[in-house]
């Protein structure tokens, strides 16, 4: 029997802009509310989202909700640039019963019990100026730290 890994993905990415446009939103798009499901357990399956263009980014909000009976490393998100595939990634570890956000070269990690069944509402924060970031796990903040600026 197959374990299913499951994703609620809502996304806003805010850049740098001189028109100061507003920031962009999967839920602007049609993408607020859907699931995506990964009926079997492999390390190859994956979503790709094609935005128009891929601005540098001054500050973001990340939400997701996750649950999976899987009990491994598992990206959860990953933003790609075109020097590096992993700009910026979160990613869960249940060995270290850790929740990461990494971000160029930088890491903060929140402890916390692996991902179940049970979807969990996992938020990352990140602002360029002072480079702070912040995991949220289901409503309740970690600490912040400065990881890039």
């Amino acid at each position: 029997m197959s374990s299913a890994f499951t994703l609620v993905l809502c996304v806003c990415l805010v850049a740098a802009s001189r028109s100061q446009a507003p920031p962009l939103s999967l839920s602007s798009t049609g993408l607020l509310g859907k699931s995506i499901i990964f009926p079997a357990t492999n390390q190859v399956d994956h979503v790709r989202l094609l935005p128009k263009s891929s601005p540098a980014l001054t500050a973001f909000t990340l939400c997701l909700r996750a649950s999976t009976q899987v009990y491994r490393t598992i990206s959860l998100f990953s933003y790609a640039v075109a020097a590096d595939s992993n700009e910026l990634l979160v990613f869960m570890n249940p060995a270290t019963s850790s929740l990461s956000l990494y971000i160029g070269s930088r890491t903060v990690t929140l402890k916390m019990p692996p991902l179940t069944a049970v979807l969990t509402h996992i938020c990352a924060t990140w602002e360029s100026k002072s480079g702070l970031a912040h995991l949220w796990v289901n409503a309740h903040r970690s600490l912040g730290r400065t990881i890039r600026q």
